[in-house]
């Protein structure tokens, strides 16, 4: 909406009106059609949307370009992520490459690993992270780490002393657990199948974040990787418990870009510090 843009460009919403119409009388072609509250892109308006990005594209790498010539770093990287390593590793990933390279600026977006990859392949990321990356004539795999799955729950629940836990063993308490889709959601519904288990009650969410504060404040159990806790965050009176049977699986971690495109300077700098911070952080975890 007009209203949404002139927020965003701090601007006043007659002066985005004006903007608009002005542009259209130049091109003679109506962009946008009329919703009420809104606008939608007419056919022509997506066609012009398509050649400004295009044009930006085609931007960055020449400004990257002309200030490599000066022995600096600038640009952007623009990263997509999955919810549950942006609130862990890849905080202090970006906190350590800022104060290497403050003049890069650092694009941030959260999706499921699904979306994660497609925002790589669309060009609208420059740098994924994800589970179980499918399609890979479209990627390169620049890091890749296997997790070992197990439960977390709070340092006061029944099962926090144990060594190991079974399936059985855990869905006898409360549940949280991601919303269809994920790796871990499909094996705890596969592993439920296989043992003629009623399916638990539980609490379905999108952030991992949500479901560690669910186990830190009661009895729920939720279902993760063992990376989650090679980070300072969300250790805090929570217990990691490997499983020891069926669901039994292992999460296939990566960092991509799209192998059909040349890296600009800004994301190359960003992919070689990502690769010796996470090669270091997740060794540990193996």
């Amino acid at each position: 909406s007009i209203r949404e843009a002139s927020r965003r460009l701090n601007v006043a919403a007659s002066a985005v009106s004006r903007q608009l119409s002005h542009l259209q009388d130049r091109l003679g072609v109506k962009l946008f059609d009329n919703m009420g509250h809104s606008l939608r892109l007419a056919p022509a308006g997506h066609e012009l949307l398509r050649y400004c990005r295009a044009i930006l594209e085609d931007l960055d790498p020449t400004v990257d370009a002309i200030s490599s010539l000066h022995g600096y770093r600038t640009g952007t990287v623009r990263i997509a992520t999955i919810d549950s390593f942006a609130t862990t590793l890849l905080a202090e990933l970006i906190s350590g490459f800022s104060q290497d390279f403050p003049s890069i600026h650092l694009s941030l977006s959260i999706h499921s690993a699904k979306d994660v990859a497609s925002q790589v392949a669309e060009g609208f990321a420059d740098v994924g992270f994800a589970f179980n990356v499918k399609d890979r004539d479209l990627f390169r795999i620049l890091l890749k780490a296997e997790f070992p799955m197990g439960i977390v729950v709070s340092d006061t629940h029944p099962l926090a002393g144990k060594s190991c836990v079974t399936y059985q063993e855990c869905v006898g308490y409360p549940i949280g657990l991601l919303k269809p889709g994920t790796s871990i959601r499909t094996a705890l519904e596969q592993a439920s199948t296989r043992a003629s288990l009623p399916w638990p009650k539980y609490v379905e969410a999108t952030s991992m974040r949500f479901l560690e504060d669910l186990a830190r404040v009661g009895r729920h159990v939720t279902f993760q990787p063992r990376y989650r806790f090679t980070s300072g965050f969300c250790k805090s009176s929570l217990v990691f418990i490997p499983l020891d049977d069926p669901p039994k699986t292992t999460d296939e971690f990566a960092m991509i870009v799209d192998r059909r495109l040349q890296l600009r300077p800004a994301p190359k700098e960003f992919v070689s510090f990502a690769k010796r911070f996470l090669s270091e952080r997740l060794e540990k975890t193996q």
